[in-house]
């Protein structure tokens, strides 16, 4: 990690190593319920590539690197990249709505101290479920342009097979004065990241 992460909770770096040990890019977990599932189809857009890990799938641009599919960084500048966290909800934030999540996660990533204008998405899940989202930009105090995306799925195992609410945070961030040229292979990762089971380890 590099210093633009120092201020992270230490839940991140746990998640880090537990993702790290049972996923991999381009290695499907099918769910594994009784019920008959219809997956989804990823799309795959021209000048990327598929990567399928254990609690979401996604396609990322071929000008980012990746060793485990959670962290996606320019190889030449570590300032510029993309970090996905999958969570369980806290039982603080269990009756916390959406925006004031997202807001609460903001402030964590050096949101100045007006909340930052979050617009509502839909995002798939690879059940082909549509789940609410909700996203914006800023800059922090280091100069870092940041787009973040904040997505919770009910009811979706992670390593322990334990079904409950799960926080996905997708993170975005490049200086400000490079983001206009990085800001479309972003949009890639964002556009076509779909949460999923974990299925155990």
């Amino acid at each position: 990690m590099n210093e633009h992460y120092v201020h992270r909770p230490i839940n991140v770096i746990l998640w880090v190593v537990l993702f790290a040990a049972c996923t991999s890019c381009a290695s499907p977990t099918p769910r594994t319920t009784g019920e008959p599932v219809q997956l989804l189809t990823p799309t795959v857009p021209e000048g990327a590539t598929l990567c399928d890990q254990c609690a979401y799938m996604l396609s990322y641009p071929l000008d980012l690197a990746t060793d485990d599919g959670m962290l996606f960084q320019a190889p030449d500048d570590e300032s510029v990249s993309v970090l996905i966290n999958a969570r369980r909800r806290t039982d603080p934030e269990r009756d916390v709505s959406l925006n004031r999540l997202a807001t609460q996660i903001s402030v964590q990533w050096g949101a100045p101290s007006t909340a930052p204008a979050f617009e509502s998405v839909k995002v798939i899940d690879y059940a082909g479920q549509t789940l609410d989202g909700i996203r914006a930009d800023f800059i922090n105090d280091e100069g870092q342009h940041i787009r973040l995306m904040i997505v919770v799925r009910p009811q979706t195992m992670l390593g322990d097979q334990l079904p409950d609410d799960v926080v996905y945070e997708i993170v975005a961030q490049a200086p400000e004065e490079t983001w206009p040229e990085w800001a479309s292979s972003f949009e890639i990762i964002f556009q076509t990241f779909h949460p999923k089971d974990c299925g155990g380890v």
